[in-house]
């Protein structure tokens, strides 16, 4: 397997990740959306049915990565990581070391069907 994983350049990418204003828009208005809204969605997480990653980085502001355990913990079958030293957006500039364990994760995944 090479340095990139087949897919740190996809993922890495932020300058062709959106298709149009419009995509970008309608992720941050959802993102938005899901913050403010005052109903508690970790209730739902229980009900995930498929092997899940979690993914966090360790000083994201956004997304505590205790939170993140507290939520993958709820989550039946979820893995849970801790990219060191990488902070919220941490998939564009620590790339290398979250795509290696998607990969894994997906590999191991499809080899135990």
């Amino acid at each position: 397997m090479s340095d990139n994983y087949g897919g740190h350049a996809i993922f890495a990418d932020d300058t062709n990740r959106w298709t149009s204003l419009d995509g970008l828009k309608g992720q941050l208005t959802a993102s938005r959306d899901w913050t403010r809204d005052k109903r508690t969605h970790l209730d739902l997480l229980s009900r995930v049915g498929i092997p899940s990653l979690s993914i966090a980085f360790e000083h994201d502001l956004f997304f505590p990565p205790t939170g993140e355990r507290d939520a993958a913990a709820l989550i039946p079958n979820c893995e849970h990581i801790v990219v060191p030293h990488a902070a919220h957006g941490g998939l564009s500039t620590h790339g290398a070391e979250p795509v290696k364990r998607i990969v894994e994760f997906c590999s191991a995944v499809e080899a135990a069907k």
